[in-house]
C-alpha cells in the first residue's frame, strides 16, 4: 500500500517531528483497519524501521514506535512468525525508558510471550530479571 511506504519513507529521512506524525499516522491507521497491520507485518524494511526507532533518544519517537509494535505483537500472524520481533531493543526500553514506555513493552511482552520461543529469548536477554526490578520497585 502506498500509504504505508510513503510513512515508511517519512521515519528513515524525516526528523524527529516528520517520524513522530508519522508513526502517529501509521498507528491510527493500523488501529482504523486491520489490513495495514498485515502490510506492515509483511514488510521486513518497515519492521527493521519500527525497531532501530526503538533506541531513539526523543521519547516521543519511542513511544509511538512502542504502540505501533504492540499492535504488530497482537497481530497472530505475527507473534508465531518465524522471525518474531527482535525483544532485545524491547528489554532495552525496559531498563531505561521512561514509564509509558514501559508499560507499552510490558503489555507487548505479554502478546508476544504467548510463542514459547520468544518466551525463551526475553529470559535468555536478561528480562525476566528486568521485569522483576520493576515489580519491586513499584515502577
Amino acid at each position: 500500500m502506498f500509504y504505508v511506504r510513503d510513512l515508511l519513507r517519512r521515519m528513515k529521512i524525516g526528523g524527529v517531528e516528520m517520524k513522530r506524525e508519522a508513526l502517529v499516522s501509521l498507528n491510527e491507521a493500523m488501529v482504523e483497519d486491520e489490513r495495514y497491520v498485515k502490510v506492515v507485518v509483511e514488510d521486513e524494511d518497515l519492521v527493521n524501521v519500527l525497531v532501530r526507532s526503538l533506541d531513539s533518544a526523543d521519547s516521543g519517537v519511542q513511544e509511538n514506535c512502542l504502540k505501533v509494535l504492540s499492535l504488530i505483537a497482537g497481530f497472530d500472524k505475527f507473534r508465531y512468525a518465524t522471525e518474531p520481533l527482535p525483544v532485545g531493543p524491547l528489554i532495552r526500553v525496559l531498563e531505561s525508558g521512561r514509564e509509558l514506555g514501559k508499560e507499552v513493552v510490558i503489555r507487548c511482552l505479554m502478546k508476544l510471550t504467548a510463542n514459547s520461543d520468544i518466551a525463551c529469548s526475553v529470559s535468555a536477554q536478561g528480562g525476566v530479571t528486568t521485569l522483576l526490578e520493576i515489580c519491586s520497585n513499584g515502577d
